[in-house]
């Protein structure tokens, strides 16, 4: 296969900042970029200061706080793709100081669709590429490994959500050959473009984040997400297998300036260590380089062991360095410009990954031997051997042999197990000429006797045209049954919303809170206590006082909490008065308005390509009779109205596929914050619990871990503060119906109001109706 020898290409981001640094420069040439640091000396040190004060370093580009996540893509990990698709094997992987914007670059934001990460783009291109190449069978699997403190988990968790770090499956790393295998990490088979966000949106979820003095949304772990490709031609035994690994590195931090303490310093340990055992492989691959050395220590960690290939292996690498502008961190930006540099002079061999697969090569050599076989049989019996009778077995054994040979997909595949007999051969083909001329079926004539077995071609074997018709109609039925069930449900649906804002506008007199939320507070309910019970001990009232302070960055608990205990007997109530203290939620509302607009738009691309579709079939249709009428006047040339017509058929088809793309853009727009919406719902919904759980323990004491519901917030859990990201400042959705309105989580025996009994039985009801029709869908289909 192709060899390609190159070095690691590095490339560094500044991050935005409000108060940028003055003293570093940037410097573009045509093949490179310069980017130089100034630091002042400490005059303040009584002793010789040989400190250096300017810095300069080399990077393949350098992309100032204006670029745009689409030219990252394009600069730094489009080459990196375009190698995947050719066969190599390619790895992206973002450095640098916690905060300066590595899983952005990576993941990407969730304020807008222009800013996908290179994750998302990446994924898009492959499936685009891909679908133009239609005389390739192609293949696409991910998976997501997450590294926290040195162990490894599967964050894609069989494709469910995990609740706490427990739940995901353990990751470990066998040595085999001279290689490093990952082991129980999930490989998930995705057949389109939309399977593979779901399954990165999911991961995003399960990730590890947590709140420290210089990121809000800080990532405690490495994460690699990994997209396999394979390729290969019909009938071909050489297959095509390459990898692209994208990894988010977790950013380094001085414990001095987070002032991390407990399990954030524990973690922010086990990231330096991790870091620094990177740097060590880096060394000694540029000292073995240089021919100093020659042992290179991956196994000091799991992350070293699983970034072996991308490091000096066989793999095309590129690495992505950010930083921090300012002042305050110019420190450890300088140091990340030296890790770079180092990595720079790590030469890779990468070759294109072709291999025999097996299963095909039995196959084809099986089908050779056959092949042989009756050749040889044929020389042996001689030109006399087809005028004999065959036996009534022999021709029933051709005519399975045929229909066996007819319904194999395949289209290399042979009609075998004649055994070189002529007479066999003449007989299989009279089989065939029967059931060209009969229209499908196989006629046996033999003794005088008449038995027709049809096949059917456009039915699958064992399924007769009756049976086939039997399934339409099942699925008619299911389909109508379905919409039935659905406006049920959504009538139910509205009348409890309706039910619930009436409750609410009758409670009482009405006050006003920040962020646009208001709320009606019965005159004789008193407030929500906050205090926590007298037999709380010291480590619950800890708990208290984070949950809290967590809750309360997000949600307005002031307006929420003065409306009364009588706010937690009625738990569809208290989830939507929950929902509205979000402080990011009239922004919400606000753009969930802009996208009913796109959703109209959508609608009315769609009505407009089926009417150019109506059209173009017009077109054809015409030049199809004028075609006609000109074979039978003997004309060659086209007349004039013939030319017109096919340039209106051009046209059409011009403008048919701008709409098309355009449709196709709009449904990527939806479907990419759909996933951003699965994530924010969730965390409501998490959040709602904590919320509800702990006002109860504060009302009825007793031990907090044992409350229903604050099993988020468990001493493993709260150790790890699992959370998903939540800066949702432009989250648009072109499903009107698609908001935060999630269902109300089931608190621990909630005081029910009255009359809400017969709600909860027509839902009991509706969702056994539900699991029924699911299980009648999967016995038709």
């Amino acid at each position: 296969p192709k060899q390609v020898t190159d070095t690691i290409k590095i490339y560094l981001r500044v991050r935005p900042a409000a108060n940028p640094s003055k003293n570093y420069s940037i410097a573009k040439e045509f093949e490179h970029s310069d980017v130089s640091f100034h630091l002042d000396k400490n005059v303040h040190r009584e002793v010789i200061n040989n400190q250096i004060e300017d810095y300069q370093f080399r990077f393949a580009d350098v992309f100032d706080r204006e670029t745009t996540q689409e030219q990252i893509f394009d600069r730094v990990a489009k080459g990196c793709v375009e190698n995947v698709l050719e066969g190599y094997n390619s790895t992206v992987f973002a450095y640098g100081q916690t905060g300066s914007g590595k899983t952005f670059s990576i993941t990407g934001g969730s304020e807008s669709y222009a800013q996908r990460g290179i994750i998302p783009r990446a994924i898009s291109m492959i499936f685009d590429e891909l679908g133009k190449k239609t005389d390739e069978d192609c293949s696409v699997r991910v998976s997501y490994l997450q590294i926290y403190n040195d162990k490894g988990q599967d964050l894609l968790n069989k494709g469910n959500d995990a609740r706490s770090l427990e739940d995901l499956p353990k990751v470990s790393i066998q040595e085999a050959d001279d290689e490093f295998v990952v082991k129980d990490l999930g490989q998930h088979l995705c057949s389109r473009q939309e399977d593979a966000l779901n399954l990165l949106f999911l991961g995003d979820t399960n990730r590890m984040y947590c709140e420290t003095t210089m990121n809000a949304t800080s990532s405690r772990s490495h994460c690699i997400f990994t997209v396999s490709v394979e390729q290969r031609k019909p009938g071909s035994a050489v297959v095509r297998r390459s990898k692209l690994h994208l990894v988010d590195l977790a950013g380094s931090e001085r414990v001095k300036k987070t002032g991390a303490e407990g399990k954030i310093l524990r973690e922010a340990k086990y990231i330096n260590l991790s870091l620094h055992y990177l740097q060590e492989v880096i060394t000694a691959l540029c000292d073995k380089a240089e021919g100093r050395r020659d042992h290179i220590p991956y196994r000091q960690s799991l992350m070293t062991m699983v970034l072996r290939d991308s490091l000096g292996g066989n793999c095309r690498t590129v690495m992505l360095a950010t930083a921090h502008p300012q002042d305050a961190f110019m420190d450890e930006t300088i140091s990340t410009c030296k890790f770079s540099q180092r990595v720079a002079s790590i030469k890779t061999n990468a070759h294109i990954n072709e291999e025999a697969d097996p299963a095909l090569v039995v196959k084809r050599l099986k089908t050779e031997v056959a092949t042989l076989k009756e050749e040889l049989a044929m020389y042996r019996q001689g030109d006399t051997a087809g005028d004999r009778e065959l036996t009534t077995d022999e021709k029933e054994k051709c005519k399975d042999l045929v229909m066996q040979y007819l319904a194999d997909a395949d289209d290399t595949a042979r009609l075998t197990g004649l055994e070189g007999d002529l007479a066999r051969f003449f007989y299989c083909y009279r089989v065939m000429k029967d059931m060209i001329h009969s229209g499908g079926n196989i006629s046996n004539n033999n003794n005088n006797n008449s038995n027709n077995a049809n096949i059917s071609a456009s039915s699958p074997p064992g399924q007769t045209e009756g049976g086939a018709e039997a399934i339409a109609q099942l699925k008619l039925q299911l389909q109508a049954k379905d919409n039935e069930l659905s406006m049920l449900l959504s009538i139910v649906q509205k009348y409890q919303v309706q039910k619930s804002a009436v409750a609410t506008q009758t409670a009482g007199g009405n006050g006003g809170a920040s962020g646009g939320y208001t709320h009606n507070t019965p005159p004789s309910s008193p407030p929500l206590s906050r205090a926590p019970p007298p037999d709380a001990t010291k480590q619950d009232q800890v708990k208290m006082l984070a949950i809290e302070h967590k809750l309360g960055t997000d949600y307005n608990l002031d307006a929420l909490d003065s409306q009364g205990v009588e706010l937690l007997k009625d738990t569809t109530r208290a989830f939507e008065e929950f929902r509205k203290s979000w402080r990011k939620f009239e922004q919400i509302e606000r753009q969930k308005d802009e996208q009913r607009q796109r959703c109209d738009k959508a609608k009315a691309l769609a009505h407009t390509i089926n009417e150019h579709s109506t059209k173009i079939s017009a077109v054809k249709s015409k030049i199809q009779m004028l075609r006609a009428e000109r074979a039978t006047q003997g004309w060659d040339e086209p007349d004039p109205e013939e030319k017109t017509l096919f340039a209106q058929l051009d046209m059409g088809k011009t403008e048919y596929r701008k709409l098309v793309a355009e449709l196709s853009e709009e449904k990527k727009v939806y479907e990419h914050f759909q996933g951003i919406l699965k994530g924010v719902s969730a965390k409501l919904t998490q959040d709602f619990e904590n919320w509800w759980a702990l006002r109860k323990w504060q009302m009825t004491g007793g031990n907090m871990d044992r409350t229903r519901s604050i099993a988020s917030f468990s001493d493993k859990q709260f150790a790890e503060r699992r959370e998903a990201p939540t800066t949702i400042t432009n989250l648009t959705m072109a499903d009107s119906n698609a908001s935060i309105k999630t269902r109300p989580p089931v608190a621990s025996n909630p005081h029910k109001p009255r009359g809400a009994a017969p709600d909860a039985e027509v839902q009991a009801e509706l969702q056994k109706l539900f699991q029924a029709r699911e299980k009648l869908r999967s016995g038709v289909t």
